[in-house]
């Protein structure tokens, strides 16, 4: 599956969008939404949130549908006069209209959805026809047609820029920002929403790379159960309890991170601390053989 991409792109969307390609799809047995052509998405898809409610009421969604190839067939009225780019050229210019920044996780979000053809979400930057970047939120769903076959994706963007983004800089901002702690933000598709600095120090990645993948690709093979049981404790709106595993570095090594999660299930949103403890596991288990071996030879 491609994105349709037209050859006058800059470098930097050719490369964002030439880095997603080759990935082998995942399959899903989730039936698509039936939604109608240039509608709004109806009621009840995703969870309620009032920062959105206050969004659909101060602004008209930007609307825009995919064929089944996951090619852009279709930019309404709004969205082109959003982004300032001309109607015979929105199917191939579209992704030129995205903060370079959030080109490559958003695609990557999007991508991994229409292969599963499950409804998802994406926050990023959309340039304005005046140059000016708003944050937007994007929500896309499958469709089908009057027959009942999936007939591509139907999506909406909401600019929620004067909603979400703070006037000055908060204590709790400064906080997130400046932890020693790795801070998150995931939703329940399973991907970060939004990672401190902190991450990057730990890890090596930059929020880019982590934002672009499943949190899953990140764990160590024989943590993923565990950690993926604990999850769905927290999507069941249980407490998670104690967790520690394994997540990967960008060098090929791993630490050892100590979590502290909670969830707001009617936002599909969990908010999550993880410390690096992998000083103190790593003389744990460093110690168990020697005393393995004492305890074999003592009989």
């Amino acid at each position: 599956m491609r994105f349709r991409i037209g050859t006058a792109h800059s470098a930097q969307v050719q490369d964002a969008l030439s880095c997603l390609e080759g990935e082998a799809p995942t399959r899903s047995e989730e039936e698509p939404l039936h939604l109608p052509a240039r509608s709004r998405l109806p009621a009840g898809m995703f969870s309620f949130d009032p920062l959105l409610d206050r969004a659909w009421n101060h602004g008209a969604p930007l609307v825009w549908q995919s064929d089944v190839q996951a090619s852009f067939v279709h930019f309404d009225s709004a969205w082109l006069l959003f982004t300032g780019i001309p109607a015979h050229e929105a199917v191939d210019r579209w992704p030129e209209a995205i903060h370079p920044d959030d080109l490559t996780p958003h695609l990557a979000r999007q991508r991994a959805h229409f292969h599963r053809r499950a409804p998802y979400e994406s926050r990023y930057r959309l340039r304005r026809a005046d140059g000016v970047y708003r944050r937007v939120l994007e929500r896309g769903a499958p469709s089908t047609d009057a027959a009942g076959n999936f007939a591509g994706f139907f999506g909406t963007c909401l600019d929620i820029h004067d909603l979400e983004a703070p006037q000055h800089a908060s204590p709790e901002v400064d906080f997130f920002e400046l932890s020693l702690d790795n801070l998150c933000v995931t939703g329940f598709d399973g991907y970060f929403r939004r990672v401190n600095p902190s991450w990057t120090r730990t890890l090596g990645w930059t929020a880019a790379e982590l934002l672009s993948r499943p949190v899953a690709d990140f764990m160590h093979p024989e943590d993923r159960e565990k950690t993926l049981a604990a999850r769905q404790r927290l999507h069941d709106g249980l407490e998670m309890g104690p967790l520690e595993n394994r997540y990967l570095c960008k060098d090929g090594s791993y630490r050892w991170l100590e979590w502290r999660s909670v969830a707001q299930v009617e936002h599909g949103l969990v908010y999550a601390a993880a410390r690096d403890v992998t000083e103190k596991k790593c003389p744990r288990e460093v110690l168990a053989v020697p005393l393995k071996a004492l305890r074999s030879a003592g009989g």
